[in-house]
């Protein structure tokens, strides 16, 4: 784990040196898994994809950004007609989840965040677009559809750890101050 400043700056608070000490450990671990390093340093992560190509490598899905692109360009069609649609059965909600609507986990994936400015929309495609298909021709079809999975799970999680969170604060709240909650 690294120091106890991080670019520099000193930490004031306890809370905030583990945060920052947290970042910065997964962010260098991240760092050494999906980015390029000397050979020495790179040969555990490189054992470490091979081993998943051998195993998963018939489900890598070559061209994903394509696939993406097209279900971002569904996801604003359905929004365009009824945005409604989204929050009733797309979203990420946790509780709807938990009761059995298991779609929610991947469809709020494919709901565009800049469905409002058409021109805007485009043009995070077009990003979208640029940037996947250049990381898929660097990486290969395997190693890039892991990555992207890798976010879609670690999103899905960041969205049920908040809810819970959520529930948590709300519970606290209610025993602090039961006099506000009637």
């Amino acid at each position: 784990i690294p120091d106890a400043s991080w670019y520099g700056k000193p930490c004031k608070h306890r809370f905030f040196l583990c945060l920052r000490r947290l970042f910065v450990f997964y962010l260098t671990k991240l760092q050494a898994i999906f980015i390029i390093k000397p050979e020495a340093e790179r040969m555990w992560n490189m054992n470490f994809f091979r081993k998943l190509e051998r195993k998963f490598g018939k489900y890598a899905i070559p061209n994903l950004m394509y696939y993406i692109v097209g279900l971002y360009i569904v996801g604003l069609a359905v929004h365009l007609v009824n945005p409604m649609i989204y929050y009733m059965y797309l979203s990420l909600d946790a509780g709807a989840v938990l009761h059995g609507q298991v779609w929610r986990l991947i469809t709020f994936i494919f709901v565009p965040y800049s469905s409002r400015n058409i021109f805007l929309f485009a043009i995070t495609l077009y990003f979208y677009y640029f940037i996947g298909t250049a990381l898929e021709r660097e990486w290969g079809s395997n190693k890039f559809t892991i990555f992207y999975l890798f976010g879609v799970v670690l999103n899905i999680l960041l969205g049920f750890l908040l809810a819970l969170l959520a529930v948590f604060l709300l519970i606290r709240f209610a025993l602090l101050r039961p006099w506000l909650t009637r």
